[in-house]
Order: structure tokens, then sequence, then C-alpha cells
């Protein structure tokens, strides 16, 4: 029995059969292919192989994926589709795949490497978007924390449309990405919001994470990248070594972002009533609980930036 995956080949789930296309990626047990469904959709199939794995937890990581992603609904996390057991035919590799939309998109590593170029309005378009991902998923009973988030891990559709991937990986941050409590304990909100400011920030000054410069244990954001003052001052809280002082919360990073929106919603796509609907939920959260709302000059102590 051949012990790897080719392409041509066809793989049966319970209800339909997958023509692997292309390989678009490789790991040490894992292959994922560009494959097509009989009906002609195309879908991304992860396939892990029992006799390629280096340590069982793989094979289990990929069990947890395929449940968490199985509960997960949201328009910039790729749909779970099927999975299957590999092996039933004997002349196929044993392992486990998983199948999920495809997302016809480049990873923003390759933005990163200067493969693309994003305008302001894009850089802006795709952080909300993950920021939105982030506030839907930490919101879950319970919460889901990614823990991995990095320019790899953020595909960008040439529409614009931004997609979080890699929930397989949580917990395995990239180094210069990861926050510095998950080398000590587990990943919490703040730790995804840590990691998403800093691929924000490596791909707006275009350098890796580990490259960009640091006032004692801090990126320096302003150093770093040119930005918007009301963006930069974000980043910096989001980007607070100390968990305890970090903004963990992705509504309250929307709400600070929302007065930018007339800046760039119009002309280069940010979604705007997406940001309207974060506000109006923030307000009402905080006047039920007989606080003032969170204004989003008050997230600005040291400066007012108009509209």
């Amino acid at each position: 029995m051949e012990d790897t995956l080719q392409e041509g080949a066809t793989l049966r789930g319970s209800e339909h059969s997958y023509e692997l296309q292309r390989e678009l990626g490789r790991g040490e047990a894992s292959a994922t292919f560009l494959a097509q469904r009989e009906d002609g959709q195309p879908v991304a199939l992860k396939a892990l192989l029992i006799g390629q794995l280096g340590k069982w937890d793989e094979h289990e990581q990929l069990e947890r994926e395929i449940a968490l992603l199985r509960a997960l609904d949201h328009p910039h996390i790729p749909d779970y589709l099927d999975h299957m057991k590999l092996g039933d035919d004997p002349d196929a590799p044993t392992g486990l795949a998983l199948v999920q939309e495809h997302v016809d998109g480049v990873g923003l590593d390759r933005v990163l490497a200067g493969e693309r170029r994003l305008d302001p309005g894009q850089m802006m378009s795709w952080l909300t978007q993950l920021l939105e991902a982030l506030a839907y998923l930490h919101q879950l009973s319970p919460p889901v924390v990614h823990g991995g988030i990095s320019p790899k891990k953020i595909l960008l559709r040439e529409d614009g449309t931004a997609f979080l991937v890699g929930f397989g990986s949580a917990g395995e941050g990239e180094l210069g990405y990861t926050a510095p409590e998950q080398h000590v304990e587990a990943a919490g909100a703040g730790s995804d919001l840590f990691g998403l400011a800093m691929t924000f920030l490596a791909v707006a000054a275009g350098e890796e994470a580990s490259a960009l410069p640091q006032v004692g244990a801090q990126v320096d954001v302003k150093a770093a990248a040119r930005l918007d003052a009301r963006v930069a001052q974000l980043l910096q809280r989001m980007l607070e070594p100390d968990p305890a002082c970090r903004l963990d919360d992705a509504r309250v990073a929307l709400e600070q972002l929302r007065p930018l929106r007339g800046r760039y919603a119009e002309r280069e796509g940010v979604q705007a009533p997406a940001m309207q609907q974060v506000a109006a939920q923030l307000q009402a959260e905080h006047i039920t609980a007989g606080r003032p709302r969170v204004a989003s000059d008050e997230l600005l102590p040291s400066e007012r930036i108009r509209e």
C-alpha cells in the first residue's frame, strides 16, 4: 500500500467524492489539496496520513479542528463541508481528512514578502474583517481562541474578503507573533488580539515581527510604520506585553476604528455597517449595565481625532 496521496486520486466521504487536483501545502504528516467534488465544486481537502505521523497528538489535533469547525459559522472563516476516515480502500493510505470551503486567495505572508501591495484602505478592510471574526469567536460559549494568528493564517481574496484559517495549529504560534503569556500558559482572547496586531504591523512595515523595532519589551508601533494615529494607538494597546493591561475585546477595537470609516469605507471597502452594528451593541450593553457608552475618544486619552 502506498503511504502517500497523489494528484488525481479520488477520496470518498459520507455523501460526496473528491478528486485531488493539486497540492496547496504540506506539513510533516499532512497535505492540503485543491480538490473537486463530484458536482464540480472546488474544495480544500486536508489529509493527515497515519503512516507519516511523528506523534499521535497530530491526529488528535485534526480531530479537534474538525469538531470545532463543524460548530462555527462566520463569513470570514471557511465553511466546514465534510470529513472522512481514510483507509477503507486497501490501496489507499490510512488517515483522516477534513474538507472545507476553498478560499482562492493569497496569504498575508506573501504580501509581507512583497508579492502584492495593499493600500491603507485594503489594510483597514482586512483588519476590520478579522476583528469581526475574533469578536464572534470570543463570544461563543465556551469562547474559541485561535491561538496562532500570523500572516500565513490570514487569506485575502482578490475582492478583498479576508479569512482566518489554521485552527488546527492553535497554541502553536509563529515566532514573533505569539503573545508572551502563551509560552507559560494557555492563550486567551488577548493573545489573539496580540497576534492580529503584530500581523497588521508586520505587513504594514514590510518586515517580519521579529525584525520590528522595540522599546523595552514592547514593539514600538510608531517607529515601525507610518499609520493613522488612531490605528497606531489601538495597535499599541493590543501589543501590550502584560495581558492584564492589554486590550482583549475585539468589539472595543472595532469601536475605536469606527471613526475612520468615513475616511476609508466608501472608496476602499471597509465594512461600515458591521462597525455600526458592533458600536450599537456595545452602547446597548453599557447602557444596560448602568455605565456610559464606550466613546471612541475615550479610548484615546492623549489625543482627540476628529472624524
